[in-house]
């Protein structure tokens, strides 16, 4: 049934999805980028790592037939002060993640939906392509927190690091 509104399921309609969808999806599929549609289970991780002023936690993880997404906190440390709060903003964090398993495969990461305020953010980091079904073990690591300059007053930096997590599947 066509619908003629990008994609939306009307009511009534049985929850079929109409042929813009199924072009959506063949298009994401074409550029490589994961629907993430079939969730296969959950891992928890729980694990934080701080380098300077910047401290970053892997919650969870999200295995997918597909994917798999690393939910992430990132929290500034520094104190800043200035008469004009908007100052004390760092600016807009951008993560570069990659990934590896215990059956030498690598991953490629990169950011997600997320968001935050001043001095606390959250991320989903996706990963592609989905967790090997032979990996007993994931190894994340961010090499580099990019603040983006979003206001005048601001400037972008990059800040270097090595936060390291090792998370197991079993």
């Amino acid at each position: 049934m066509p619908l003629g509104q990008g994609g939306f399921i009307e009511a009534g309609s049985g929850g079929h999805v109409d042929e813009t969808q199924a072009d959506m999806d063949a298009m994401a599929k074409a550029a490589g980028i994961p629907l993430k549609r079939v969730l296969l289970r959950v891992v928890p991780a729980v694990q934080t790592q701080t380098v300077g002023d910047t401290q970053l936690t892997v919650v969870s993880l999200e295995l997918y037939d597909d994917a798999f997404v690393a939910h992430v906190r990132l929290r500034d440390l520094a104190e800043r002060r200035s008469d004009n709060p908007f100052l004390t903003i760092r600016g807009w964090p951008q993560l570069s993640f990659d990934g590896s398993d215990d059956t030498g495969q690598n991953y490629n990461g990169y950011q997600g939906a997320g968001g935050g305020s001043d001095s606390e953010f959250r991320f989903e980091i996706v990963f592609t392509p989905a967790v090997a079904d032979d990996a007993r073990a994931l190894t994340l690591v961010a090499s580099e927190v990019r603040w983006t300059a979003h206001m005048a007053g601001q400037r972008s930096r990059a800040e270097p690091g090595s936060w390291q997590f090792e998370i197991a599947l079993t």
